[in-house]
This record gives C-alpha cells, structure tokens and sequence, in this order.
C-alpha cells in the first residue's frame, strides 16, 4: 500500500513539472507548509483504576503535517488547485501507528484505513476555479473550503466535495453552494437491509448541504450577512451526521440553519456578532416502535468586542449555545444546537483545552465567557493570553451525566519568528476544574477539590 501511494506521489510531481515546463499552457505556481508539534497534557482529575492499578490521563506525543499546493492560472479568469497532504489531513502521531494497526490496546477488529494518525498522503484540495465568460458569477467546483460566518455552524479543517458559485452585485456579495458530505452504496443502506424490501433499493444513502450566503456592505466599515442551509439525509445509520441512530425505528433527516452576522470596524475598537438557529425532524420508521419523530431545535449567538491599541490588543468574548430540557426531551424534542461541522476553537484561536482538546469542538449546551490580550512585543516575537470561564447552559439537575460548571482555563502563547519563512510558538494552558466537573471522593465519601489540569505545546512551522 506504501508503495501503491509513494508511486501516486511520484506521478503526480511528475505532472507538476511537465506542467510548469510549458508556460504557454499555465503559470504554474507551488506554496505549502511543514509542521512539527509536541503535545503534553495532564488530565489528572480524572484519573481511573484497572485490575488495581492507578493509571491518568496524561501523555505526551508529537505529530507533523506537510501540504504541498499547486496553483495552474491560465489567466485571472482560470486557475485549478491541487493541495498534497502527508501523512493525511489530521497529521501524523509519532510511534502510533503499529498500534493502531495491530489492535493491541482495543482487541477489536480494525480498519488501518479509518486510522486518523494512519501514513499516507491524501489530496485534500481539487478544484476548478473560472469566472463565467461576460458575467459576475465564478464557480469553484471539487474539493474544496466551506465556510459561515464565525466557523459555528459550518467551517471545520476538513473539505468538502462541492460547487459553489459567487456573485458580486452592487454591496450584496452572493455565494449558492452544494456539497456532498457522503454518497452511500444503496445496496448497503441500513433501510434496505435492516427490511429487505427490494422498493428501498431506490432510496437514497446520501447526505447532502444546500446553502445560500448573503454580505451587505453597508459602509466600508460595516458588513452584516445572512445564510441558510438545508442538510438532506436520506438515510439516517450511516454517513456524517446519523451514523448511531437505530435504523429500525428512524429513516432520515431534514434540518435547516439560519444564520446572521456582523462585522464592524470602529478604529480602534472592532466588532464581530452572529446568531444561529437550527431546526431539524428525525422521521420515525412506519409502523416501528418509536413513540414519535425526533425534533430537533436550538439557538448559538456569539460576540467579540477588541480594541487595538498597537502594540497592544485587548477585548472579551462570549459563545452561548442552547442545551436539552428534560422535559422536552421526554416528549422526543432536543433543544442542543447541532452544527454541521464546528471548528470554532481552532479557526478563531479561542482557547487550547476545554473546548479544543478535552470537548473536541462540541460545542452544544454551552456558555463561555473569554477575556483575552495580545502584545507585539518586537516585529518578530509576540505574545498572547486569555481566561476562560466555561458552563454548561443547562442546569446539571436537569440531565444525568451533564455538569453545570467546565471551571476556567487560563492561556498563555508565545510566537517568534526566527526567519521570514520559518515561525516557532509556545503554549502553556492550565484548566482549574471545580467539584461538579470532576467529583472527587476521599475515603469518607465527601467531596474534594480536584486538581487542575495542565497542557504545555510547541510548535514549529515552514512555510514556502
């Protein structure tokens, strides 16, 4: 398989450069990256027992990516995108992926190939770029970025196999989109097999994104925008969004989100706002044995407010997202705000733990408040910190197992570059977790403060 991909790698370098030999046809142009970080965290309060021995949840890992893009222009009308990554999209752990392969910490049967740390290098961007000859509308067909507003509803690191066109129109910026989050075998899908019935051989085992963006620009300073999405899962037990729901009692899902957003700049002081709100149906099977359709509805908003005072910036934040009701989930009615795929933390830079790390970006039944500053010490060198206080948006007596208070962490980064092209930061996090985060029980049974929780990380970072 190595072989099979190094010999992929070699044949695709080799088109590059008959490519970039005949300037006539494109100018071909190449820019990537390389990236090296180290990882050590501390999860101590939630250390565990196994057969009498006291094990944490602290490790230390380093993981490496490279990307390697190239850009054919024929002219400013046309362009094609090729971007390489390796070893895939989510990098490379160092040391993992013998133990993956082979099993040994799971027991279970796995497939190297669903291995996120697995070798390989992975085409993560393949497009078409062209404006449409005598008019304002460009399309970007393959695969590709999409995004909305601050990141919550839709904008993650992966890419989606799409088409998307935009549109300038006076101050109205348009953008129409479609995406295929995943095409199923029909033969496999779960209402085929689960009834074997041969009229759900014509059904459909897709997943589907319709979206429409609007910008207004309302003045140089000011843009406000709106967005809606339509998410069409046809069969519901497999794919993106569905993949744990029974399918003998469920067969698919529509879901709907609407979107608004702002963007201000009030020299020094900028604001940016959003609010989000998702409705969706989960329909039951004919004649099974669910009560009722699954109903979903909930509400984001989010705030920044930063003042830059060169060499100084300072600002607070606030992300609040609606979670379940008790009684409204009895009744088959979920009021957790879903995303489509959120990467909030990591596209905005908000926090390095709690959400990013610990969370996984699940950013449903939230509320966090964010105070943060940032100081260019020199032109290279410069230096960022943040607090963080997150909770849980409903109360913990409402649902078993969700905690009202996730503690507060605090964030300290430095970065440095030591060459034009070649960047060096350090991080530090501490999450002082509280007793309804983690409980923790002495020997009389009462509850004590647990320990914070720590990460340290490094990262170093070429580009070219």
């Amino acid at each position: 398989m190595k072989k099979i991909l190094f010999l992929t790698f070699c044949c695709i370098l080799m088109v590059v450069m008959v490519l970039h030999a005949i300037p006539a046809m494109a100018d071909v142009s190449f820019e990537g990256e390389y990236r090296v970080r180290a990882y050590s965290y501390d999860l101590s309060p939630q250390k565990r027992e196994d057969n009498g021995k006291s094990f944490d949840n602290s490790q230390t890992y380093y993981d490496q990516r490279f990307r390697l893009q190239m850009t054919a222009a024929v002219n400013e009308n046309l362009k094609g995108v090729l971007r390489l990554v390796a070893p895939q999209n989510s990098g490379k752990i160092w040391g993992y992926s013998k133990k993956w392969d082979d099993c040994e910490y799971s027991g279970n049967e796995c497939d190297p190939e669903e291995n996120p740390t697995a070798e390989g290098v992975e085409i993560d961007l393949a497009y078409i770029d062209f404006t449409i000859p005598n008019t304002k509308f460009n399309c970007v067909i393959g695969k590709q970025y999409l995004s909305l507003g601050n990141y919550i509803v839709l904008g993650s690191q992966a890419t989606y196999d799409a088409i998307l066109v935009n549109a300038k129109l006076g101050i109205v910026d348009l953008s129409v989109f479609t995406a295929k989050l995943y095409e199923g075998d029909i033969s496999d899908s779960p209402s085929y097999v689960s009834n074997q019935d041969p009229s759900y051989m014509f059904s459909e085992d897709d997943e589907d994104l319709y979206g429409v963006a609007l910008g207004f620009n309302a003045a140089p300073n000011m843009n406000f925008g709106l967005f809606l999405v339509k998410v069409d899962d046809s069969d519901v037990g497999s794919g993106f969004f569905t993949d744990d729901i029974d399918t003998e009692l469920w067969q698919d899902l529509d879901a709907y989100y609407i979107g608004l957003t702002a963007n201000m700049d009030f020299a020094p002081v900028k604001i940016k706002a959003e609010l989000d709100y998702c409705t969706g149906k989960i329909a039951k099977m004919e004649n099974s044995a669910a009560d009722d359709d699954i109903k979903i509805k909930g509400l984001a908003f989010f705030a920044d407010v930063c003042a830059d005072l060169s060499p100084f910036k300072v600002g607070g934040s606030i992300l609040y997202t609606t979670g379940n009701d008790k009684e409204d989930m009895e009744k088959n009615e979920f009021g957790r705000f879903e995303p489509i795929s959120s990467s909030f933390s990591y596209m905005n830079d908000w926090d390095s733990f709690v959400l990013y790390h610990y969370l996984h970006e699940d950013i449903s039944n939230l509320t966090a408040l964010r105070v943060f500053g940032m100081w260019d010490i020199t032109q290279k060198t410069a230096l960022k910190g943040s607090i963080i206080n997150f909770n849980r948006t409903e109360d913990e007596d409402d649902i078993e197992d969700i905690k009202t208070a996730l503690g507060t962490e605090l964030n300290l980064k430095v970065e440095h570059s030591l060459y034009e092209n070649l960047t060096v930061s350090g991080g530090f996090s501490y999450w002082m977790t509280s007793k309804e985060t983690f409980p923790q029980y002495n020997d009389n049974g009462e509850i004590e403060d647990p320990d914070g929780c720590m990460l340290f990380k490094a990262q170093v970072l070429y580009t070219f």
